[in-house]
C-alpha cells in the first residue's frame, strides 16, 4: 500500500528525493534545492562536486559546505572530476580550481561541456587569481561564474544559491581589504568558516602538521633540482596558507611559485628561503594560535585523543565494515563507533575520513555511504 519509504533518522535531501519519486515528476537538477527544511542549511539538497588538489582546502569546502546542508563529493585533480561528473550520480553544481596539477578547470570543463548531457549542469570556477582575465577565461572554456580564493563561505553560498535558481535578496559584502600582515584579522579569516570558530581551530592544527610536510618536500625538490615539484609544492602551500589567514607565508610561496613558473630554478640561497618560510609560518601559527586562544578556552584548542586508539592499533577494515552495516540500518549506533575511532587514520586517506566523520555525524547516512568505499580503498 506504500509508495516509498524512508530509513531513520530522516536528513531533508531524503524527505525531498522520496517525496519527489513518489509523486513520479521528472524534477531538474537543482530544483529540490528550493525545498530548504532549516533556514540555517541554505545549501539543504544540493549535490555538490568540489574538484580541488590541495587537501586542506579540500577539508575546508566540504566542512563548510556540509554545514550548511549540501551534499559533497570530493575529486582530488581535474582528471578525477571529469570522471565523477561524466560517470556519477547527478550533480547541481560543479565547485571547479582553475589550477591542477594534471589538468587544469579549463580543460577539465571543456571535457565536461563535451557531452551534451552536461552543457547546462552549473559549473563555479575557484581560484586564487580574480582579474577580469581569468574571469573571461572561465568564461569562454564553458564555466557559469567565478569566485575568487581564499574562498568567503557568505559569497559561496550566495553564487550557490543564484547557480541553482534561488533567490538572494542581499548580495553579500566584499570583503574588506587587509593591509600587509604576518595574518589576516582573526574575524575576517573566520568569515570564510561561517564564523565557526572550533572548526577553525582544529583545521589551523591539521595546517601547522601539513604544511611541516610541504616545507621537507620542498627542500627535497630544491635539493634534486626538481622545480617543476618546487613549484607544485608552493602552489600547495600558497593556497593553505591564504586560506588560514597566514598572508605573508602565502606571499612569498606566491613569489616563490611565479618564479619557479618563469624558469628561475632553485634559489640562489635555498637553505635561507626554507629558513625564511619556516619562519613566515612559526610566526603565522603562533598569531593566529593566540588570537584564537581570546576566543575558545584552552582546551578546546588542545584537544587530545587519548581516550581513543591510535591509527595503528586500529582494524580498520573491521571497523568500517560494522560502520557500513549501521549506516546501511539507519542505526543510530553509528555515531558511538565513529565517535570511537581516532580522528586521524593515514594522511592519503585523511581527507575522506574527515568527510566521512561529517556525513555521519550530520546523520547524511546515505552521503556517508558513497563516501565509505572509496575511503576504503584509500586504507
Amino acid at each position: 500500500p506504500f509508495d516509498d519509504y524512508l530509513t531513520k533518522p530522516v536528513t531533508p535531501a531524503q524527505i525531498v528525493e522520496v517525496v519527489e519519486r513518489a509523486l513520479g515528476a521528472e524534477i531538474p537538477a537543482g530544483v529540490h534545492a528550493a525545498a530548504v527544511v532549516d533556514e540555517s542549511h541554505r545549501l539543504a539538497g544540493l549535490r555538490l562536486l568540489v574538484v580541488e588538489d590541495n587537501a586542506l582546502n579540500r577539508q575546508v569546502a566540504a566542512e563548510l559546505l556540509l554545514a550548511q546542508g549540501a551534499q559533497v563529493e570530493l575529486a582530488e585533480g581535474g582528471l578525477e572530476g571529469v570522471e565523477r561528473v561524466l560517470s556519477g550520480a547527478p550533480l547541481d553544481v560543479v565547485i571547479m580550481d582553475m589550477q591542477m596539477p594534471d589538468i587544469d578547470g579549463l580543460e577539465a570543463t571543456r571535457r565536461i561541456r563535451a557531452d551534451g548531457r552536461f552543457r547546462t549542469l552549473p559549473i563555479l570556477a575557484m581560484t586564487a587569481n580574480a582579474s577580469h582575465t581569468d574571469r573571461d577565461a572561465c568564461l569562454a572554456a564553458g564555466m557559469d561564474d567565478h569566485i575568487g580564493k581564499p574562498i568567503d563561505l557568505e559569497l559561496l553560498v550566495a553564487r550557490l544559491r543564484r547557480l541553482t535558481g534561488q533567490e538572494v535578496s542581499v548580495a553579500p559584502a566584499a570583503a574588506p581589504v587587509v593591509e600587509d600582515r604576518q595574518v589576516e584579522p582573526l574575524s575576517i579569516v573566520l568569515r570564510r568558516f561561517g564564523g565557526d570558530a572550533r572548526l577553525f581551530g582544529s583545521l589551523l592544527e591539521r595546517f601547522a602538521e601539513d604544511s611541516a610536510g610541504l616545507l621537507e618536500r620542498l627542500a627535497q625538490a630544491w635539493h634534486t633540482a626538481d622545480s617543476e615539484a618546487a613549484v607544485a609544492v608552493l602552489h600547495s602551500l600558497k593556497g593553505s596558507a591564504g586560506t588560514m589567514g597566514a598572508q605573508r607565508l602565502a606571499a612569498r610561496a606566491a613569489e616563490g611559485e611565479r618564479a619557479g613558473k618563469a624558469g628561475a630554478g632553485v634559489p640562489t640561497e635555498v637553505a635561507v628561503e626554507l629558513t625564511t618560510l619556516r619562519q613566515l609560518l612559526d610566526e603565522a601559527l603562533g598569531e593566529l594560535r593566540g588570537a584564537l586562544a581570546e576566543v575558545l578556552p584552552p582546551p578546546v584548542i588542545a584537544e587530545t585523543t587519548a581516550a581513543t586508539p591510535t591509527d595503528t592499533q586500529v582494524d580498520w577494515r573491521a571497523r568500517l565494515n560494522e560502520l557500513e552495516e549501521l549506516l546501511s540500518q539507519g542505526n543510530l549506533d553509528a555515531l558511538a563507533l565513529i565517535a570511537e575511532l581516532p580522528v586521524h587514520c593515514r594522511a592519503e586517506a585523511q581527507v575522506r575520513y574527515d568527510l566521512l566523520r561529517a556525513q555521519v555525524e550530520t546523520l547524511d547516512f546515505a552521503a556517508a555511504l558513497t563516501t565509505l568505499p572509496d575511503l576504503k580503498e584509500a586504507l
